[in-house]
C-alpha cells in the first residue's frame, strides 16, 4: 500500500505545514489520527490476508492445489511473512 515511500512523499509536506502553521497541540492530533487509522488499517488488512491465505496462494500458485501438502505449506509460510512484508511497506 505505501511501497517506494509514496506515503512519506505526500505526509511529509502536511506535516510540515502543520509544523509551520499550528500549535503544537494541533500537529500532534494529526499525527495520532494518522497513526491510528494507519495501524487500524494496516491491522485489517494482515487480518484478512492471513485468513484468505489459501485464496491468495491458489491465485498467485495454482500448481500448488495440485500437492495438498505444498500447498499447506504455501499456505502457512504466507500467513507467517505477511505481517513482515506489510511491515515493512508502511515505512
Amino acid at each position: 500500500m505505501f511501497a517506494e515511500g509514496a506515503f512519506s512523499q505526500a505526509f511529509i509536506p502536511v506535516l510540515t505545514e502543520y509544523k509551520t502553521g499550528r500549535t503544537h497541540a494541533e500537529v500532534q492530533i494529526l499525527i495520532s489520527r494518522v497513526f491510528g487509522c494507519l495501524t487500524t488499517f494496516m491491522s485489517a488488512l494482515t487480518f484478512v490476508a492471513m485468513v484468505a491465505a489459501p485464496a491468495i496462494i491458489y491465485i498467485y500458485a495454482p500448481g500448488f492445489h495440485d500437492d495438498p501438502e505444498k500447498f499447506a505449506l504455501a499456505a502457512d509460510m504466507f500467513r507467517l511473512t505477511i505481517p513482515r512484508s506489510e511491515e515493512h511497506t508502511s515505512e
